[in-house]
C-alpha cells in the first residue's frame, strides 16, 4: 500500500501475530504422519510464507465462516498456537510473486495436545497467521495495513480522537482498502483509506489524521 509519509515505520510490536492465510480444503491423503493443507492467501505480507517454518494456526474449534468468530477477527483478539511445518512451503498458482495461496505441511508429532490428527478435513477454515517480525521489508514509501490498527483517528493533528483503528477491508477484489473505526460511544464505522491526509499523519505518535472523517461517519 502506497503512501506519501516515510515516517510511517515498521510495527514496533514485532512479535504479535498478524493473519495471513487461510486453510480452504486438505491437499491429498495425510501419509507418514504428515498433513497437508491449500492456504488462501488474506493479506500482503502472505509471500513471507515462503521462509517460515512455524507458523500461527488458529485454536482448535475455531472456524471464521461463523458469525462470532468474525467478529473476534475484526477486534484483532484471536488467539494462536505455534505448529512447525513438515517441509518447505510450496506456491499454489505458480510463481511466488502471481501465486494467490500456498501449500503448508504439518508433521503429526508436531500438532499441539488437543488437535484433531485423524480428521484432517476439521482443520478447514482455520487461519494462519506470522509474527509481524517475519514480513519483508518494504520500501520507506509503503506501510503494511496491519500495522495502522491500534491508531487513533483524528480530523486534525492537533484534535481530539474520532476512535481507534480496529480492522480494515478490501472493496471487492480491487486495490482499494476501507478502515474500520472503533468508536468508544456510538457505532463503529468504516472509511476510505485514500481519505485519509498522510502528510500530517504520524506514526511517533500513532495518529492517523482524516479531515473528512466525520462526514463518513454520520452516513
Amino acid at each position: 500500500m502506497e503512501i506519501a509519509n516515510k515516517q510511517l515505520g515498521l510495527n514496533r510490536d514485532p512479535d504479535r501475530w498478524i493473519i495471513v492465510a487461510k486453510l480452504i480444503r486438505p491437499h491429498g491423503f495425510p501419509r507418514e504422519g504428515v498433513f497437508r493443507y491449500r492456504a488462501q492467501f488474506d493479506v500482503r505480507g502472505s509471500e513471507s510464507l515462503v521462509s517460515a517454518k512455524t507458523v500461527g494456526l488458529s485454536l482448535l474449534g475455531f472456524d471464521d465462516r461463523i458469525a462470532e468468530n468474525k467478529i473476534l477477527i475484526q477486534k484483532n483478539q484471536v488467539s494462536f498456537v505455534s505448529v512447525a511445518l513438515a517441509k518447505d512451503v510450496a506456491p499454489m498458482g505458480g510463481k511466488w510473486g502471481v501465486a494467490d495461496g500456498a501449500i503448508l505441511s504439518f508433521k503429526e508429532s508436531e500438532i499441539p495436545a488437543g488437535e484433531p490428527k485423524h480428521k484432517e478435513k476439521e482443520w478447514v477454515g482455520r487461519l494462519v497467521a506470522l509474527q509481524r517480525k517475519d514480513f519483508p521489508r518494504i520500501n520507506d514509501s509503503e506501510v503494511y495495513l496491519c500495522d495502522l490498527l491500534g491508531f487513533e483517528v483524528r480530523v486534525a493533528a492537533d484534535s481530539p480522537p474520532v476512535g481507534k483503528v480496529h480492522a480494515y477491508a478490501q472493496v471487492g477484489k480491487s486495490n482499494l482498502f476501507n478502515i474500520i473505526v472503533k468508536v468508544p460511544k456510538g457505532e463503529d464505522f468504516e472509511f476510505p483509506m485514500k481519505w485519509i491526509d498522510w502528510e500530517v499523519s504520524s506514526h511517533e505518535k500513532s495518529f492517523l489524521v482524516v479531515p473528512s472523517v466525520q462526514e463518513w461517519q454520520n452516513l
